[in-house]
């Protein structure tokens, strides 16, 4: 077990290497050429199509100028295409080819990047792109085509209608609604943009006209709507051609209990908070000051409605904030004066269970909190009340708080949302977590922040079974009300193992089956297995309830302790403690019916132990390794392990390694595939050259000059365990920017390498984004964080030394909290190309 000493921050010099030498796997992959095989019939079948697709597409843009509203006196039209592609569609070749060949600007990709929405710039050149599928169909000898042989990689194609721009749209006039604009060329000056322009400034005076708020955002390139009736966004829908696709959200507080336990009233006090408590902002429904958290509360005016943040008439925040402020010291028995880990700032954005708000009202707050109060941590357990279809692209929502995440270093820690519509039958656990219903709500897709679900804990001693109650599934799986990982692994052209979410799962309260006075056999979500929790109803102050809101703010608890007892560390390292610090949940009994990696989308990387977060032990060390790297470079950092490991008197798995990568990213909303588009790995390899060359003598007396080390070399010569931790060499991949590995070091592998290994790091933009992104929009540096655990696998008993003392003499380590970490990277080696 960790004792109480502090982790350590790794200083050891670094090598550099200016390119990424990877060597050729498989076969180059070209759109023009790779329907050359298809037979007669096949391009028959295709000629079918297009012809269909041509049809289709002349009637509804007929249709679409018949629609119109000729009163609203809209002074230009665009026009938008969906193209269904046969397979994945390379942009990074592609796109530019298809801007300047027919005249078509890039919106988003769907599917996988198998469908692209595309909007028409140039008049002339998508005639052309019309013309192609026209000749393809007229075509006698495909042999000696008279078309642009890239038409034969296109499926089939559509206009963009009212419908499909309106698709996704609930008529709520309670719901926000947002209307995401087309993408046309900042820099263009010529007739697209002048049509896009007047489109736009029709559009925000019939908004005026009709008396409906719109805010744009820039971050998500969209306007939202208050207050606007269906009526008028089927109005939007038929008539503005500079909006591509309109969403609705409502939002609700992710916790509803049937039945309520009451015990006696607040037995506790909190005392005054310490200046240097960090402060976490609490994005819910206020939190009453009627309450004990009242002395912790810093500010009540953060309000989406300009209403009073302390005022908490839902209960649901101040229930919240509890369990970030307090932690684990709200269960079982709690008494006397408590000692807080956190300050709060209440922000309100609800005051019900459920209504509306928009992604700019909260990242709005967000922004205020960072910057007056100084807020890096937040709880979300407000999403949106419907969860994400399977293979949903990333929302708006959380492409924002991601771009938030990233420019502010903060850390928003989400909760899944709760299934509720689960079924008595204990049999359909776990089966019920292969619905597309018990996917996670958005923004828990969030890449640069925190996502937690739920296991069945409740913090205390497990609740007895009695005739009439008992715990519905073990306190240490995931509850049957976590949401999971809403994208299909199956589907994805090349697997990526590390990319899941949540990141975490946590204590949330059990179901109970009980037998009700009244309903009979139950469900009871209030019973003793759920958690206790506070409550602001007059005479009652504990309720007890379950919900993945509750297992958010606790692990959001354990990041505020991490960022006092560590105030330099950034928050993606903070993350990165956190998920490294998880204990994995086994779910083997299931596997006949969830795989591998669904498993993982259920539980994500385990339950965080508050003790191996925070703090080392002899016998169990926590470095870190918190450096800036550029894209399109490699370095490495050699490591010793002390010489008394490799003669210890157990060989195999001597020593326990735990390895997690954490860095944010500035996302690309408009490609599901490279919405995380840099491409960032580590390894743990052996302890030779970064990169050289040398000469070979080949069998016909001449040589050739070859790579070794780790840039570039033979794989066996360098791989000192497991490889590198992501493999970005395909391009339709989708990378993470989480990742965990763990593995075994026997006593052997110690003295093969004399004690030393090295640690790589590699960073390269994602194959598929085209240069038009890399080049004007995405950084060229990355900050990452790279937590590294050593963990000596031998009993007590036979431990002979400190391994965290003998760390510390075999490499430059310095205690963090001691250190300005902002003076990184004294010792640098760089290997000039």
């Amino acid at each position: 077990m960790p004792g109480e000493l502090p982790h350590l921050l790794l200083l050891n010099p670094h090598e550099r290497a200016n390119t990424i030498k990877k060597r050729a796997r498989g076969k180059k992959r070209d759109e023009a050429s790779l329907t050359d095989g298809v037979n007669e019939a096949q391009l028959q079948e295709q000629a079918v199509l297009f012809r269909a697709s041509l049809a289709s597409f002349g009637r509804e843009l007929v249709r679409r100028e018949e629609e119109r509203s000729p009163e609203l006196e809209i002074p230009a039209t665009l026009t938008s295409i969906e193209i269904d592609f046969l397979d994945w569609f390379d942009s990074s070749k592609y796109e530019s080819i298809y801007y300047g060949t027919f005249g078509l600007r890039l919106n988003k990709y769907t599917a996988f990047n198998t469908r692209g929405l595309f909007t028409v710039e140039d008049d002339v050149k998508f005639n052309t792109f019309l013309q192609q599928f026209l000749s393809f169909v007229e075509c006698s000898n495909h042999a000696d085509p008279s078309y642009n042989k890239l038409v034969r990689y296109v499926k089939s194609f559509e206009f963009h209608s009212a419908e499909r721009i309106n698709a996704c749209f609930r008529p709520d006039e309670r719901d926000a609604v947002y209307l995401s604009l087309v993408s046309i060329s900042d820099e263009l000056s010529g007739e697209a943009k002048s049509k896009f322009d007047a489109i736009s400034n029709r559009l925000l005076r019939f908004l005026e006209e009709n008396g409906v708020s719109a805010t744009f955002n820039p971050f998500t390139n969209a306007y939202e709507l208050k207050g606007a009736s269906h009526e008028l966004v089927s109005t939007i829908a038929r008539n503005f051609d500079v909006v591509h696709t309109i969403n609705s959200s409502s939002y609700g507080v992710i916790r509803e209990s049937a039945f309520g336990l009451p015990t006696r009233g607040y037995p506790f006090s909190v005392a005054t908070p310490a200046s240097d408590l960090p402060i976490i902002g609490i994005i819910d429904t206020g939190v009453s000051r009627h309450s004990p958290l009242a002395p912790l509360i810093v500010a009540d005016d953060y309000s989406v409605a300009g209403t009073d943040a302390a005022h908490d008439t839902n209960g649901h925040g101040t229930s919240v904030a509890a369990f970030a402020a307090l932690g684990h010291r709200l269960a079982g028995t709690v008494t006397g004066i408590l000692e807080a880990d956190a300050r709060i700032l209440p922000i309100k954005v609800l005051s019900g269970n459920q209504g509306y708000i928009t992604h700019q009202d909260v990242g709005n707050l967000i922004i205020r909190a960072h910057e007056s109060l100084g807020v890096r941590i937040f709880v979300l357990a407000v999403g949106y009340a419907s969860y994400m279809r399977t293979d949903e692209s990333h929302s708006d929502y959380a492409f924002y708080l991601d771009q938030l995440a990233q420019q502010l270093d903060v850390l928003i820690v989400i909760a899944t949302g709760n299934y509720k519509e689960f079924a008595l039958d204990t049999s359909t656990y776990p089966h019920h977590y292969l619905g597309e219903e018990t996917n996670l709500c958005s923004p828990a897709e969030s890449m640069n922040n925190l996502t937690v679900g739920s296991i069945g804990s409740n913090l205390e001693d497990d609740a007895p079974i009695t005739p009439s109650s008992f715990p519905f599934t073990d306190s240490t799986l995931p509850t049957a009300y976590t949401r999971k990982f809403h994208l299909d692994s199956t589907k994805w052209k090349m697997p990526n193992k590390r990319f899941f979410k949540p990141d975490v799962v946590y204590a949330g309260g059990n179901y109970s089956r009980i037998q009700h006075q009244f309903l009979g056999e139950a469900l009871d979500d209030a019973a003793a297995t759920g958690l206790q929790c506070l409550s602001i109803e007059p005479g009652k102050f504990f309720d007890r309830a379950i919900g993945t809101s509750f297992s958010a703010p606790l692990v959001a608890n354990l990041a505020a302790r991490l960022s006092r007892k560590y105030p330099s560390l950034r928050l993606q390292t903070i993350k990165a403690l956190i998920v490294n610090g998880a204990e994995e949940v086994k779910l083997d009994s299931y596997g006949r019916i969830l795989t591998p990696h669904q498993q993982r989308g259920i539980a994500g990387n385990g339950v965080p132990s508050p003790e191996t977060c925070l703090s080392s032990a002899d016998a169990e060390v926590t470095v870190v390794i918190q450096r800036t790297i550029s894209v399109g470079t490699m370095e490495a950092i050699q490591v010793a392990v002390p010489a008394y490991l490799t003669q210890a008197h157990k060989n195999v798995a001597l020593l326990e390694v735990t390895a997690t990568l954490c860095f944010a990213i500035r996302p690309v909303s408009n490609s599901p595939v490279a919405y995380c588009p840099v491409h960032m790995a580590f390894g743990v390899f052996r302890a030779i050259v970064l990169e050289d060359e040398e000469t070979a003598a080949q069998d016909d007396g001449s040589s050739r000059v070859q790579r070794v080390g780790i840039n570039g070399g033979e794989t066996e010569s360098y791989v000192f365990k497991d490889g590198w931790s992501q493999d970005a060499y395909y391009k339709p991949k989708p990378l993470t920017n989480t990742q965990k590995t763990s593995f075994y070091i026997s006593r052997e592998h110690l003295r093969e390498e004399n004690g030393q290994f090295k640690v790589a790091v590699e960073c390269h933009f994602h194959k598929l984004l085209p240069k038009s992104v890399t080049e004007t929009s995405l950084p060229t540096e990355y900050e990452y964080s790279l937590v590294l655990r050593f963990k000596e696998n031998v009993p007590v008993a036979k431990q002979t030394q400190s391994l965290y003392d003998e760390l510390q003499l075999c490499n430059d380590l310095e205690v963090l909290g001691t250190l300005d970490l902002d003076a990184e990277g004294d010792l640098e080696l760089v290997i000039e190309n």
